[in-house]
């Protein structure tokens, strides 16, 4: 069983302290569609066939989504999948990452 954790950031201030936490994910994005991936994993999706936010591999047993939509998404949608990103995985996606036929409609 492959074991899995979001890599996480450190932080360290001058003066010796250490935030630890903020999760590390790339993400990528195309024009069509932008995809979260932490630890060798994607967590995320948004395309053109709707969202899908991911369990960690080691939870799927149970069911793989977290938030999974089957429907063309809209720019409303695009706000609900970084809500949710950053919900479930505390991480903001950059609205660069937005599909471009959803910046250009009005």
């Amino acid at each position: 069983m492959v074991e899995f954790d979001l890599v996480k950031a450190s932080v360290y201030l001058p003066d010796g302290q250490v935030i630890v936490g903020r999760p590390i994910a790339r993400i990528d994005s195309d024009g069509f569609t932008c995809w979260v991936n932490s630890a060798g994993y994607c967590i995320g999706r948004f395309g053109r066939m709707g969202i899908d936010i991911h369990r960690p591999p080691t939870e799927q047993a149970r069911s793989e989504c977290l938030f999974c939509t089957h429907e063309r998404p809209d720019r409303a949608a695009w706000e609900t999948f970084k809500a949710e990103m950053k919900r479930h995985y505390a991480i903001d996606v950059g609205d660069e990452h937005m599909p471009t036929r959803l910046r250009e409609a009005p």
